[in-house]
C-alpha cells in the first residue's frame, strides 16, 4: 500500500506579455477565485493534507502563491 503524505492542487495562469501588470493582477485574482471555488467542492474539501497553489507566468517571470 502506498501512503500519500501530501496532495497538491495547482492552478496555472498564463498572462500575455502585452497585457502588462494590469493583466498580471487580473490573472492572479482570477486564479485565486478559481482555487477558492475548487476548495469548496466536497470531493476536494475532503482531501487531507492538501496544499493549493497558484502559479502565474508570462514565460519571463513566475509568481507562486500558496493558497492553502
Amino acid at each position: 500500500m502506498f501512503k500519500v503524505n501530501f496532495q497538491h492542487l495547482i492552478e496555472l495562469k498564463y498572462n500575455k506579455k502585452g497585457d502588462g501588470d494590469k493583466g498580471w493582477e487580473a490573472k492572479k485574482q482570477e486564479g485565486i477565485q478559481q482555487v477558492r471555488g475548487y476548495l469548496q467542492l466536497p470531493s476536494i474539501a475532503a482531501l487531507k493534507n492538501l496544499n493549493a497553489w497558484l502559479i502565474v507566468t508570462d514565460t519571463q517571470r513566475v509568481e507562486v502563491s500558496r493558497l492553502a
